[in-house]
């Protein structure tokens, strides 16, 4: 997901986007972006300091929302492992949710209902 949302931004190509990924986690690159941190993106092959201040530019919002999405699923998914699911299935009921449901408790109703039609 994370390679996902990092892909997004323009002008940066698959093999920039798996070394910023592999750059720490997803907590790591949050903090690096909040704080304008361009040192923390330095020693990318082919990435110079205008496109860094692009990528931070373009990320700040992006990686706040994908934050947001993983800790209110990875609730979700404890709810639904609390209730009898296995992991998996709960992840990809979850996956089938739409992202504009930001809830933890609507988005656990919506993947009950999915989970109830398989």
């Amino acid at each position: 997901q994370l390679f996902e949302v990092l892909r997004g931004v323009s002008g940066i190509g698959p093999k920039a986007v798996l070394a910023i990924s592999s750059l720490g986690t997803l907590d790591q690159l949050k903090n690096a972006i909040e704080k304008n941190d361009e040192s923390f993106f330095k020693g990318i092959h082919g990435v110079g300091a205008k496109k860094i201040q692009k990528i931070i530019l373009e990320l700040t919002g992006k990686i706040k929302k994908f934050a947001v999405e993983k800790h209110v699923d990875d609730d979700a998914v404890h709810g639904l492992v609390a209730l009898g699911f296995s992991r998996q299935r709960a992840r990809e009921a979850l996956s089938v949710v739409s992202s504009d449901i930001v809830d933890v408790q609507e988005r656990m109703k919506q993947a009950l209902k999915i989970l109830a039609k398989k």
